[in-house]
């Protein structure tokens, strides 16, 4: 989905909810990550090696019922509510 070496830092509100996608890679350069509420059919989400997510924002992964599979990095500072 993104291209190798991409330099993307944040994942906004709303960026890919209630969209098709099952399974996603977020870069190591993402550092903010929001929007993929109400994403029905995202079961897993995955971080590149060496991954710099620093928060996760409040209801990132609201109302994904299937979501089955979210290893969250270590780098990550602030996971707020949701």
């Amino acid at each position: 989905m993104f291209e190798e070496g991409s330099q993307l830092t944040e994942i906004g509100v709303y960026s890919f909810s209630a969209t098709n996608i099952s399974s996603i890679t977020i870069p190591a350069s993402v550092t903010s990550l929001s929007g993929f509420s109400s994403c029905a059919n995202l079961t897993s989400v995955k971080f590149e090696q060496g991954s710099q997510l620093k928060w996760i924002n409040s209801n990132a992964f609201y109302n994904c019922k299937n979501l089955k599979s979210v290893t969250i990095p270590a780098s990550v500072k602030k996971m707020e509510s949701g």
